[in-house]
């Protein structure tokens, strides 16, 4: 006896999984030789439906009658991650891009921003009239985009110091709550003295620190300090270091000088820039960067590109403990503090996480855990040592391999080890 079995063919369509259809492109061979033997062979004439008829190591196609008996020949959709993350381990293929970024990035809407910023800008001689205005235009580009509405709670509030000899408030935090104001303020050109040639930054700096202790706030402090130099005796590290670890400020460098070394040390890792092309660019980007940060006794995802040297901060807060936990337990303790075990999709990452704390492991199951809510498909990265077929290892461990990160699977009920929680950054989206 000849098994014949039923396709998906009905008409003009096949019929798919649920009730989505394909129309039939394509009909396995069903040439004049086919038709024959469907027809005197198999005593099978016609219909809209179709079946599979094996026939000399192949199969034939033959139109059927809906009506006639076959066996059915099933086909069903494979679980993937759209269905069960958890039993899905290959490349992750849908539009989900995120098990390939190096990690969560940070908000860019200038919009959003909530910042005490203070600029304090050398108006000597030795700074130009032209640096003065390029300066203006591009603080304005990025300023006239913030919210300056101080009872709002996404708002950012400005003050100026300039400084040649002397140091002096131009403009204190609430002063302006319009662009328009600010823009006047702005005109930095017009307090340039030229015929002073110091340049105490250290008295800014004062000023500065006063500032910050009198108008404090919920808002994130930053302190952009533009400058041509400075002599050692008026070199502001010792101040700027105490509001890095006092308030927590960011401070963004502008260098107007070609040996720009002593004025980049002053600023947070990765915010020294330089006066060109670039600037409006890279000072927003910067300002953006500025509000995104973690609390303390936290390490930051920080990227430094090996070709570009530029600096990267990622809206990911890190910390962990060497203390031994099963699943459940990291999970808890984890979620405790509104963060999950550790998500590593990237070599980037990895690198980091070997920089800063090399011998911490990680538990965490076959798909990451966004924050307190659904995961996504683990994807390439890490490399897995061995397959996860095995469904009780349902759980997966991070082992560091020389620099870099791989995952083993192991049984979520069985073992303890030391454990890494990320936490979402505080940046512009998210107060």
């Amino acid at each position: 006896m000849i098994k014949t079995f039923w396709t998906g063919k009905n008409g003009p369509i096949w019929t798919a999984y649920f009730d989505t259809t394909l129309s039939v492109d394509f009909i396995p061979d069903n040439n004049e030789i086919t038709k024959l033997i469907c027809q005197q062979q198999l005593n099978i004439t016609s219909g809209n439906g179709g079946i599979l008829v094996p026939y000399n190591n192949t199969y034939l196609f033959c139109p059927a009658q809906q009506t006639d008996t076959h066996l059915p020949l099933c086909e069903a959709k494979a679980l993937d991650s759209f269905d069960n993350k958890a039993l899905c381990h290959g490349p992750y293929i849908n539009a989900d891009q995120r098990p390939q970024q190096y990690g969560v990035s940070c908000s860019t809407i200038l919009e959003n921003l909530w910042l005490d910023i203070i600029l304090v800008v050398d108006v000597s001689k030795h700074i130009s009239v032209n640096e003065l205005d390029e300066l203006s235009k591009s603080f304005m580009d990025s300023f006239d985009a913030l919210n300056l509405n101080v009872n709002s709670q996404h708002s950012s509030r400005i003050a100026l110091i300039t400084y040649a000899t002397l140091a002096k408030v131009q403009m204190k935090f609430g002063e302006i709550t319009n662009v328009t104001q600010l823009q006047k303020k702005l005109s930095l050109e017009k307090y340039r003295n030229p015929f002073d040639g110091n340049r105490n930054a250290k008295s800014a700096f004062l000023l500065a620190k006063t500032l910050l202790l009198l108008n404090q706030s919920h808002r994130r402090s930053v302190v952009i300090f533009v400058s041509s130099g400075f002599k050692s005796t008026q070199n502001p590290a010792p101040i700027a270091n105490i509001l890095k670890s006092l308030f927590n400020t960011n401070i963004i460098t502008v260098s107007t000088s070609s040996d720009s070394q002593n004025i980049d040390n002053i600023s947070t890792y990765g915010f020294n820039l330089a006066l060109n092309d670039q600037f409006s660019q890279s000072f927003q980007f910067s300002l953006s960067q500025s509000n995104c940060y973690c609390p303390s006794n936290y390490q930051q995802f920080i990227f430094t590109d090996p070709t570009t040297k530029k600096v990267t901060y990622f809206a990911e807060c890190i910390f962990g403990s060497n203390a031994q936990k099963t699943v459940n337990e990291a999970f808890d303790i984890c979620s405790q503090q509104k963060a999950t075990p550790i998500i590593v999709t990237s070599q980037a990452k990895a690198a980091f996480l070997i920089r800063v704390k090399r011998h911490y492991q990680n538990i965490n199951v076959h798909m990451w855990h966004e924050y307190m809510q659904d995961g996504y498909s683990m994807g390439t990265y890490p490399p897995k040592l061995i397959q996860f077929d095995d469904l009780s290892m349902n759980c997966s461990m991070g082992i560091i391999v020389g620099e870099t990160v791989a995952s083993l699977p192991i049984d979520c009920n069985k073992a303890k080890l030391p454990y890494i929680c990320q936490k979402q950054a505080f940046d512009g989206d998210h107060l």
